[in-house]
């Protein structure tokens, strides 16, 4: 018998098979959780940047996974990964990597008193009740029809 997660997990597999049209992907999210050492548990290591300067100097959680221990829904993670990046890379003013800002700098000359600031972006992190975060991030498939949006917000919850 299907736990309730996993029950959750074949139907939102199949949900996916339907919109992506791909028996087949459906058939390789479904078996993810079968795969040996399959857990939603990780082990939670970290990682010192030790390299900043004295008083800067932090922590960086990690989630881990070794080849042995894999997460149950990577599938479909990736496959919600996906569908975010698709729609995050049609927002203009999103910044997506340091080659971008270049292109963006590149033909701006500064009067004099004008200065820039640099920001470490590495240091953000997305935070908030659970809620929160799954309607903030529904609110970009507007526009895309029910199943979609449906299928996208069952992800989230996994």
């Amino acid at each position: 018998m299907l736990s309730l997660r996993d029950s959750t997990h074949f139907q939102v597999a199949h949900n996916i098979q339907i919109l992506e049209n791909s028996p087949e992907l459906g058939a390789q999210l479904r078996k993810t959780t079968k795969l040996t050492g399959a857990c939603l548990i990780s082990r939670l290591n970290f990682t010192v940047k030790s390299h900043k300067p004295q008083g800067q100097v932090s922590v960086r959680n990690l989630h881990e996974f070794t080849l042995l221990r894999k997460y149950s829904f990577k599938g479909v993670g990736l496959w919600l990964q996906k569908r975010l990046a698709s729609k995050l890379d049609n927002i203009p003013y999103l910044i997506k990597n340091r080659i971008q800002v270049g292109l963006l700098l590149r033909d701006i000359s500064l009067s004099s008193g004008v200065s820039v600031q640099k920001f470490d972006i590495k240091e953000f992190f997305i935070s908030g009740p659970l809620d929160e975060l799954q309607h903030d991030a529904m609110a970009i498939f507007e526009n895309d029809n029910n199943a979609t949006k449906r299928t996208i917000a069952e992800a989230m919850n996994l």
